[in-house]
C-alpha cells in the first residue's frame, strides 16, 4: 500500500514540474485552468508543446518537389 501512495505522490509531481514548464515557456497558459484536464492530457500537452518544441521542427518533413 505504500507503494501506491509514493507512486501517486510521484504523478503528482510530474504533473505539477510540468505546468510549470508549460505555463514558463508559453505565457499565454499563464491562467490556464489545469484542473479540469486528467493527468494524460497534461502529459499530452508538455509533449506537443516543450518536449516537441525544443527539437525545432527537425521531426517535420519537408515537401523538395512540386
Amino acid at each position: 500500500m505504500g507503494e501506491d501512495v509514493y507512486r501517486k505522490e510521484l504523478q503528482q509531481e510530474k504533473r505539477e514540474m510540468q505546468i510549470t514548464l508549460i505555463r514558463q515557456s508559453h505565457p499565454v497558459y499563464s491562467n490556464f485552468n489545469f484542473s479540469a484536464y486528467s493527468d494524460r492530457k497534461v502529459d499530452e500537452m508538455y509533449n506537443l508543446l516543450i518536449v516537441q518544441g525544443s527539437r525545432g521542427g527537425k521531426d517535420t518533413e519537408v515537401q523538395t518537389n512540386v
